[in-house]
């Protein structure tokens, strides 16, 4: 069975060369850690796991929401964190982290129509914040706003409703738009990281990113190496260090893949790009 379907792929590669099969380099590309604390509830509604727990699940709900939609990328690996406590410093606490999000939701309005009791209004802020661990910076800090309609006849008219009444109802739809557009410009501002996957002359090479990452035409990108520097620690003699060593600039741009071409040399004793080299858009040009 494994030596027919060994021969079947070959055969398919030697019958359609051009044939695109998923790039094994996209899921090589030393993605970034995100951490993810945890949404807090701040507004003055709160909505219960069901009728008999007091417990609010509404900031948890909305962590659940954000965290399904950050695992869909690939250039950055998800972490679910723990609260931050009052006496804990964020930067020191999730150093190993590249970058972490923390969100609120400030206010959250709900509204009953005119019409009987079947047109509901939501409205609610959320506040997100992008910490940049390594440079020790927010660079990110807005209030997204989520609205949303619906009719809904089952949806109650008391002060304690449960996650499974309002889930589908117009809370739940602002709680997602709000989530959803949240998380996009989150997305946007971390920086994108792959690797040259070919050659093709010695100013142009082929890069694993593309349209689809939030690559642009004309982007700058820097090419990493990894530097060896010497320590006083005896635990740590030598670290490896990210180095500068040439600037790329994107020319022909698809949807998971660029061309790069060489516009500036930082190191000239550097040896030129290579297959596997590093590349990435830095959040700070």
């Amino acid at each position: 069975m494994r030596k027919a379907l060994i021969l079947s792929l070959a055969l398919i590669l030697i019958i359609y060369p051009s044939f695109n099969l998923p790039s094994l380099d996209r899921t090589l590309d030393f993605p970034l850690a995100l951490g993810m604390l945890p949404i807090t509830n701040d507004s003055g509604v709160k909505i219960y796991p069901n009728k008999y727990e007091l417990r609010d699940v509404l900031g948890e709900e909305a962590t659940k929401m954000m965290l399904r939609y950050f695992r869909r990328f690939n250039r950055f690996k998800i972490h679910e964190l723990p609260p931050l406590k009052d006496t804990e410093d964020l930067y020191e606490k999730h150093e190993n982290m590249d970058f972490v999000v923390q969100g609120r939701i400030l206010s959250c309005i709900i509204k009953k129509g005119e019409t009987f009791g079947t047109n509901w209004s939501a409205k609610l802020e959320l506040e997100l914040k992008l910490y940049d661990i390594k440079g020790g910076k927010v660079v990110f800090d807005r209030v997204i706003l989520g609205t949303d309609r619906q009719f809904m006849i089952y949806l109650e008219d008391r002060e304690r409703k449960t996650w499974k009444e309002v889930e589908k109802s117009a809370l739940g739809g602002a709680l997602r738009k709000a989530i959803l557009e949240g998380a996009t410009l989150v997305a946007r501002y971390l920086p994108l990281r792959g690797r040259i996957i070919a050659i093709l002359d010695e100013k142009r090479f082929l890069i694993n990113l593309g349209e689809e990452d939030g690559l642009r035409k004309n982007d700058t990108l820097y090419l990493i190496r990894a530097q060896k520097i010497k320590t006083i620690d005896p635990k740590r003699p030598i670290v490896l260090l990210p180095q500068r060593v040439f600037d790329l600039q994107v020319k022909e741009l698809k949807a998971q893949e660029a061309v790069v071409e060489l516009i500036s040399v930082k190191d000239s004793e550097a040896e030129p790009p290579r297959e596997g080299d590093i590349v990435e858009r830095p959040l700070y040009p």
